[in-house]
């Protein structure tokens, strides 16, 4: 074999490696992949406080967030039942979430939201049948969808993300339901390295950071509490801020 033939043999392979790297770089996610694991999570509580930080770095006080978790037996079936309370600042309860989910593999059962201005939310899940129901303003409402896919329920957050293999550079396309446009929609969540935060006790963490095409970006751990901070970018050019307490 000639030196230009070594060359090309050598350049052939480097691009075809190059390639492959390419196509496992995003990675679609669905109950039959077995990608997300959530059978590690063990009861725990948690709280943030929330604050939104101008362009010009002055941070205002939003709210305090709080978030627990316990695992419940039904009908044979282990499930995770995680419960989030928004408060004021002056800790007058706001919204209760509660997340019912699969605890093997994070697949939703229902979630049900209560504003204390009496509106309600519930969805049901079931594969990639969706049925929502909510009182808004007087009326109730009850509506059933079928979408394409099997669908996570987007509203775990975080609690969602840290069932993913925690590989650099890896991206993650996770089919959920929303709300807002009651239809599905692809979350794509990208795994960008280890970053030490530290929290406002004073904890040192050594996390994962995953950006979102949401705007949403979390520092997760594999160990209770999990989730450690995550911040939303604002249409307006601030930047809303989870800090765990």
């Amino acid at each position: 074999m000639t030196q230009l033939n070594r060359l090309l043999l050598i350049a052939v392979i480097l691009f075809a490696a190059s390639q492959s790297v390419s196509a496992q770089d995003t990675v679609w996610v669905q109950p039959d992949s077995a990608l997300l694991e959530g059978s590690f999570i063990q009861p725990y509580t948690n709280q943030w406080k929330v604050s939104v930080i101008d362009s010009s770095g002055n941070k205002q006080h939003m709210r305090y967030w709080t978030d627990y978790a316990q695992i419940l037996e039904l009908d044979g079936v282990s499930y995770l039942h995680r419960v989030q309370d928004l408060y004021s600042p002056e800790y007058g309860l706001q919204q209760t979430w509660i997340n019912t989910v699969q605890h093997a593999d994070l697949t939703p059962l229902r979630y049900s939201l209560e504003s204390t201005n009496g509106n309600l939310l519930h969805l049901n899940f079931d594969g990639n049948k969706v049925t929502q129901r909510a009182f808004v303003e007087g009326e109730f409402k009850s509506e059933e969808f079928e979408t394409e896919h099997h669908l996570y329920d987007w509203n775990l957050y975080g609690i969602l993300l840290i069932g993913l293999p925690f590989q650099k550079n890896i991206s993650y396309k996770i089919p959920y339901w929303s709300q807002q446009t009651k239809t599905e929609e692809i979350l794509t969540a990208t795994l960008e390295g280890q970053e030490r935060v530290q929290t406002l006790s004073g904890n040192n963490h050594l996390t994962q950071k995953i950006t979102t095409d949401k705007g949403l970006t979390f520092w997760l751990t594999k160990q209770k509490p999990y989730v450690i901070q995550l911040t939303l970018a604002l249409p307006n050019g601030s930047t809303m801020i989870w800090e765990m307490m």
